[in-house]
């Protein structure tokens, strides 16, 4: 398997047109079946940013300035911040990983 940002982003548009759980995409890195998408809109008229993660091996990528599709989990604008969930950690893929696939960081966030 790959583990670029062309495959990662591949993967979520697909995730992003069916963004029901579960879905049933094999990750990008590992081919396990424990994609993970989780929104948390930033504005009242539903943009904000995703996280899109493998519970498996634990890479992932994170994209702002996104819409909230219709069906998708996501931690509402108007959420205190004491009562939303924490955000999943993994292995960011980064885009100009793409040619190598070597160009990733840990982050939390």
């Amino acid at each position: 398997m790959a583990n670029t940002w062309n495959d990662w982003l591949h993967a979520y548009e697909i995730a992003y047109r069916a963004p029901t759980p579960p879905l049933q995409l094999p990750c990008p890195n590992c081919g396990a079946r424990t994609l993970s998408l989780l929104f948390r809109e930033k504005t009242s008229d539903g943009i904000g940013h995703v996280f899109f993660w493998c519970g498996s091996c634990a890479f992932g990528i994170h994209l702002s300035r996104v819409e909230v599709p219709d069906g998708a989990a996501f931690i509402p604008y108007d959420t205190p911040a004491d009562e939303q969930p924490p955000p999943p950690s993994y292995t960011l893929v980064h885009p100009d990983s793409a040619d190598d696939g070597e160009d990733v960081e840990s982050e939390v966030f």
